[in-house]
């Protein structure tokens, strides 16, 4: 798309587009949406306060034949920053607009967080899962985007499921029970037309998500957690296979010293960790760790004196990483060792000890995959794309290639691309509505 963008020409008309609450910006602004504030092309912030505002934005945009950029994550991609546009940050959208206790969902806007959501639903006896790999503070954003839950092991399912989605014609668009009437309970099994998919980690290409259902849990009266040490990384994995695979716990996860370094905000010594957090009816809760403790000493481990309430308070806030750091991919368990050694490889090689890597390693679907991610500083995205498919090639699955990866990856799968070219011909004709995602020139 050939545009001329100028602040003279288009700020004053999106101002008075928008509502006094909502906030308009020129380039200056714009450079905090990139990782390396440095910016070469133009653009204006839009930040509207509610989903009229929205489609007046993109109704404006489209008849101006201006792109349009959303935020997915804290930042939006380095190959963006040379573009023309205007950038829309639903942030300000901050609306909790249902809890329904009976159906254990809860209806909310793009901008809420999962602190702001917390404090809502305590007030219910209720909580949402806590993501181990979040790219923002945001609870929609996370969620439609397949964010990994720190409670995968017993919930892997996807935490959302009806969506309030503007078109890029500006027409709003209800997906599950809520296109029949938004008087329905939001039941985790979707009623009415099942397009949701259509949404997941779709980067927005196909229309900007303005409501979701997020699930939500009742808190039940036990809950403890405890902290495992293991001298050596495969007796880390193997415990967190066995409990995950007995269905011991619901959170089942793994760190090396750096990176439980960085999640419990005090220094550990060198080693490997395993995190598992357990919550049902009390009596079930110590039956349950009476047998995790058990199966730590049968895989040479020890129980360190962390207290359950002091892990429990970390596991309840999102881990957020950054994507410009962070690389992480789905694996079998027997394929983990392998893949581990591969990363040391490409990243430590002779690297001193406090150089090392932060590892995660998240135990999925009561182990029968897990998910490993690494803290990689400095990590350049042609470096990422080649050890990405090297680690594809030795069993690695990416459910969210971005960039030069999804640019490598998505060709591969030939049918997929071209029903997503076909979908987003349908709805944004135009390709004006993200128009470089997931990958540049990828609907050429």
């Amino acid at each position: 798309m050939n545009v001329e963008v100028t602040l003279n020409e288009n700020m004053t008309p999106l101002a008075n587009l928008l509502g006094t609450g909502s906030l308009v910006g020129g380039k200056d602004e714009a450079a905090k949406y990139f990782a390396s504030m440095n910016i070469d092309g133009d653009f204006l912030v839009v930040c509207p306060g509610t989903t009229e505002e929205v489609q007046r934005v993109l109704s404006y945009a489209r008849e101006m034949g201006i792109p349009v950029y959303t935020l997915k994550d804290d930042f939006l991609p380095a190959w963006i920053s040379g573009e023309k546009g205007i950038i829309l940050d639903t942030s300000m959208m901050k609306s909790i607009e249902k809890i329904d206790i009976d159906a254990l969902a809860v209806n909310v806007e793009p901008g809420v967080t999962y602190e702001e959501l917390r404090e809502e639903l305590n007030r219910y006896g209720l909580k949402t899962l806590m993501p181990a790999v979040a790219t923002s503070p945001y609870v929609a954003r996370n969620s439609v985007n397949r964010a990994l839950m720190q409670a995968a092991s017993r919930y892997p399912e996807t935490q959302f499921s009806n969506l309030a989605v503007v078109l890029p014609d500006s027409r709003i668009f209800k997906t599950g029970g809520h296109a029949l009437t938004d008087e329905y309970a939001d039941w985790k099994d979707v009623l009415g037309p099942h397009l949701e998919k259509w949404f997941h980690a779709s980067e927005e290409i196909y229309g900007l998500i303005t409501r979701a259902t997020i699930w939500t849990y009742k808190r039940l009266d036990g809950r403890e957690a405890g902290l495992f040490y293991f001298d050596e990384r495969d007796k880390m994995l193997g415990f967190l296979k066995e409990v995950s695979r007995k269905e011991l716990c619901q959170e089942a996860m793994g760190f090396n010293s750096s990176a439980v370094s960085r999640i419990l905000e005090r220094e550990f010594s060198k080693g490997w960790y395993a995190l598992v957090g357990n919550e049902s009816f009390a009596e079930h809760v110590k039956y349950q760790v009476r047998k995790v403790r058990q199966i730590c000493k049968n895989w040479k481990g020890e129980k360190t004196k962390e207290k359950s309430k002091d892990l429990l308070q970390k596991m309840e806030i999102p881990w957020i990483h950054s994507p410009t750091e962070h690389l992480g991919f789905y694996a079998l368990y027997s394929r983990a060792p392998e893949l581990d050694n591969y990363m040391d490889e490409c990243f430590l090689s002779g690297k001193k000890s406090e150089n090392e890597l932060e590892k995660y390693f998240i135990s999925v679907s009561f182990g029968r995959t897990i998910y490993m991610g690494y803290r990689i500083p400095g990590l350049n995205e042609t470096r990422y794309l080649d050890v990405a498919v090297e680690a594809i090639a030795r069993g690695a699955f990416f459910n969210r290639p971005l960039g030069k990866l999804a640019e490598y990856y998505y060709p591969k799968t030939t049918n997929y691309l071209e029903m997503m070219r076909r979908v987003k011909n349908m709805l944004d004709p135009e390709g004006y509505l993200n128009p470089h995602q997931p990958y540049w020139g990828w609907n050429e």
